[in-house]
């Protein structure tokens, strides 16, 4: 084999230089120079080059950020909002810490509610409005 490349090269020396590379190398473009030395052409680089700064996942992963941090909060946030300024008398509302009862009072310009958590005893409490946790809806609003 290494007969048939010395012959290889001599004829390549003599018609001028460039030349296929040999089965192995996978059809990459070669230029064989007159010492017999195989160089990569380097237009075959142009491809290879190292890739830039990841942009488009970088913008991808603040967006995805912006919707978990502070889309979902704040559209909670909203919804709860909205909640507090429906809240009216004889609402049946439950509490952070799990209390249930009946709204008396609404006082807006304190941001208190005063609901009762007895009946037999008439026992009240006066708690924050955002203490409130949810409206229990009644069975016969949710049938219709």
């Amino acid at each position: 084999m290494d007969s048939y490349w010395n012959i290889m090269m001599a004829q390549a020396d003599e018609a001028g230089g460039t030349e296929a590379a040999p089965a192995g190398t996978e059809g990459e473009t070669q230029t064989v120079d007159s010492k017999g030395n195989n160089e990569k052409n380097p237009e075959d680089n142009k491809d290879k080059e190292k890739p830039g700064f990841p942009w488009p996942l970088i913008l991808m992963m603040v967006a995805i950020m912006y919707f978990f941090v502070f889309r979902g909060p704040g559209k909670q946030r909203k919804e709860h909002q909205k909640m507090m300024d429906g809240l009216k008398k004889n609402d049946r509302i439950r509490t952070i810490g799990g209390i249930m009862g009946t709204v008396v009072e609404v006082n807006q310009e304190l941001g208190e509610v005063v609901i009762k958590i007895d009946e037999s005893n008439n026992t009240k409490m006066r708690i924050s409005r955002q203490a409130v946790s949810l409206i229990i809806k009644d069975e016969q609003e949710t049938k219709k």
